[in-house]
């Protein structure tokens, strides 16, 4: 079920941030900024490559736009997806690993930061005040790409001062309480709304 999850999101996020066609003259456009988004050293002959900068996938002619910043939000939300689980099962080590991640991918200063807390934390409870916060900033992401993703709220967490998270399907696994409470919350919204 968990790999289900996860590979939904990232289909989700894939759909959401899919390129769009351009014309022949942003191709110029590309070339400069090319070498701040790929890996490897290779002279930019199309105009879009993934992450891993291999751009052997790529078709001459049939150009697309290349935007890294969407590859890169797209990437944090699976990240983000893969932590709020990792807290659903109380699992500590996955939490601090998945906030690693996280700092990893992230462009935003805030999500980085918040991200250093979480893995620094000294217990999963106090991570779990993090979580709220780092929630909220990708709440905002989601709604300002008009991701259609569930917005979930338990009145109870931290205590009883309320807390949200998102989640990619209607039914609540609260990771604010993990298998203490697993279904304590509720949908209140969607992104998109």
């Amino acid at each position: 079920m968990k790999n289900i999850i996860i590979i939904t999101g990232i289909v989700l996020f894939s759909t959401l941030f899919s390129a769009k066609s351009f014309a022949q003259s942003s191709h110029s456009e590309h070339k400069e900024n090319s070498s701040s988004c790929c890996s490897n050293n290779q002279k930019h002959k199309e105009a879009s490559c993934p992450k891993d900068g291999d751009h052997s996938a790529h078709k001459q002619g049939n150009l697309t736009e290349h935007n890294h910043a969407d590859h890169t939000k797209s990437a944090l939300f699976v990240e983000y997806f893969k932590l709020k689980d990792a807290f659903v099962r109380s699992d500590f080590e996955s939490v601090k690993s998945e906030a690693k991640a996280i700092e990893k991918t992230a462009n935003n200063d805030k999500i980085k930061q918040l991200s250093k807390e979480i893995y620094s934390a000294k217990n999963i409870d106090t991570a779990r005040v993090v979580l709220s916060e780092i929630s909220e900033e990708y709440i905002l992401l989601a709604k300002e790409s008009k991701a259609g993703i569930y917005i979930a709220h338990c009145s109870m967490a931290l205590n009883n001062k309320g807390a949200n998270w998102l989640s990619l399907e209607k039914e609540i696994k609260n990771p604010y309480f993990g298998n203490k409470m697993l279904t304590c919350g509720n949908v209140v919204g969607k992104t998109n709304e």
